[in-house]
């Protein structure tokens, strides 16, 4: 399939240090859910709530590339990541929202505050493959969100729905003090106090 490709290109931001691979971060369990049988939802305040299969996600919605670092708050970096995918922005605005915030939902129960104008933007996308080949299971599938302008915790694993609210709610790492915008040019890392960034699964 032939998929637009999008970049990001942004400067570096501050007090990151390039790393050569991931470290893979889980604070629940990984669920299972094959691919065939996987749906992603839009709900919350919107004009016309979403029940999309991946499979058809990822054969009749248009496809993009993305090109993109993934940033983790904790200071490392992978300089170059390429996603598969369905652009946020398609889907919310089929779902027309009416509330300026979404809480992303993955189906392992985690969850992640953002601003919807971050989701509309066109580089954050809702992958099935990652570095051309399926999403591999340790990093989200058979979903995944990526929003490359915030920081990785806010790019969902196992990702199932977008729960658009008219106020800031704190997701997981929000609520024990992480920031709710996470913008890393900014250094947006935490909105009170410094808690450790810890999962239950921690692995290269």
């Amino acid at each position: 399939m032939e998929c637009r490709e999008i970049r990001v290109d942004l400067p570096w931001p501050p007090n990151q240090v390039k790393a050569h691979r991931f470290v893979i971060y889980d604070v629940f369990d990984p669920p299972e859910v094959k691919f065939e049988e996987h749906v992603v939802r839009i709900v919350g305040r919107v004009e016309r709530p979403l029940e999309i299969p991946l499979k058809d996600l990822a054969s009749k919605y248009p496809c993009v590339d993305l090109i993109a670092p993934f940033h983790c708050v904790t200071g490392w970096s992978v300089e170059r990541v390429v996603w598969r995918g369905v652009q946020t922005r398609v889907l919310l605005e089929e779902a027309r929202p009416y509330g300026p915030f979404a809480l992303a939902w993955g189906i392992d129960g985690y969850s992640a505050s953002l601003p919807i104008e971050a989701l509309m933007e066109e580089t954050s996308i809702i992958a099935w493959a990652m570095n051309g080949k399926r999403l591999p299971r340790k990093h989200g599938a058979p979903a995944r969100l990526v929003v490359p302008t915030r920081y990785a915790w806010k790019s969902v694993k196992y990702f199932g729905a977008l729960e658009v609210v008219e106020e800031p709610v704190p997701g997981y790492w929000e609520a024990q003090g992480y920031s709710l915008n996470g913008d890393p040019w900014r250094e947006e890392r935490f909105d009170f106090g410094r808690p450790l960034m810890r999962g239950r699964r921690v692995s290269l």
